[in-house]
């Protein structure tokens, strides 16, 4: 994600993040009572007329959300407190070399 300067090689952003909000916020409006009806009888999404489903899924995407950043953001100040998060501007640009010692990608071919 240039735009935003966050180091996301994996996609863990996108197949986690947007993924899981879509999803849930989708559950509330298509949760059909058909299926429902065995795991929380008189569940219904908006599509189906309970549009209060919906705002439910809504505050619980914002708490988790929350949750996650919060518990991420002091368990990394933990973290930092012991060792370093991120390695020096030299390594860096060395790459693979200086951190591991092995070259994973040879990009010079």
């Amino acid at each position: 994600m240039p735009r935003f300067k966050l180091d996301d090689a994996l996609g863990v952003f996108g197949a986690h993040g947007v993924a899981g909000l879509s999803g849930g916020l989708l559950t509330g409006v298509f949760a059909d009572p058909a299926i429902t009806q065995y795991v929380y009888p008189g569940l219904t999404g908006a599509y189906f007329g309970n549009v209060d489903e919906l705002g439910w899924q809504a505050l619980a995407a914002i708490v988790v959300i929350v949750y996650a950043f919060v518990v991420s953001y002091f368990l990394l100040r933990l973290i930092g407190f012991l060792t370093p998060l991120r390695e020096s501007d030299d390594k860096l640009k060395v790459g693979d070399l200086a951190i591991h010692g092995e070259i994973g990608e040879d990009l010079e071919e």
